[in-house]
């Protein structure tokens, strides 16, 4: 996979550094390995912001997590989705299948949180506490797929 498309910007990424697209995962401990976030998370920080898909200040953060747990494990089955106010973070997350996760790849696997990630974008305006906030969804998911498609993790 040939990755040369994307210029990387000469602001340089550091994940103890707080960023506007935190990714986290809850991953089974055997399939942790194939969990890219220190290669998203540093994409959208470098080619992203925040300002661009929102008319306010509002919002400060969207945090999204992907979960990959077995389906026996219901320890994340109540978690929020959600848009707290009081903090200006979007709290999202996307389930990916645990089996087809097990059975992939590492190439098949980046597709997957590709996937999932895009589909949380599109899941933001149904978010709870989100209704009364301007979020430009299509734009963001627009770049953030542009961006995966150069870096060759989705085709277009």
């Amino acid at each position: 996979m040939e990755n040369t498309k994307v210029e990387e910007p000469s602001v340089i990424y550091n994940p103890l550094r707080t960023t506007a697209f935190p990714i986290s995962g809850a991953c089974w401990h055997e399939l942790y390995p194939k969990l890219k976030v220190h290669e998203i998370e540093p994409l959208l920080f470098n080619h992203l912001k925040l300002s661009d898909y929102t008319d306010t200040s509002i919002i400060k953060r969207y945090f999204f997590m992907f979960i990959i747990m077995p389906p026996e494990n219901l320890n994340h089955e109540n978690w929020g989705k959600y848009f707290s106010a009081k903090t200006g973070i979007i709290h999202n997350y996307q389930k990916i299948d645990f089996e087809l996760f097990k059975q992939a790849n590492e190439t098949e696997a980046l597709q997957m949180q590709a996937e999932a990630y895009l589909q949380g974008i599109l899941a933001i305006p149904s978010l709870r506490g989100m209704k009364k906030v301007f979020f430009d969804t299509a734009k963001m998911y627009a770049d953030v797929k542009g961006l995966f498609v150069e870096k060759e993790w989705l085709e277009k």
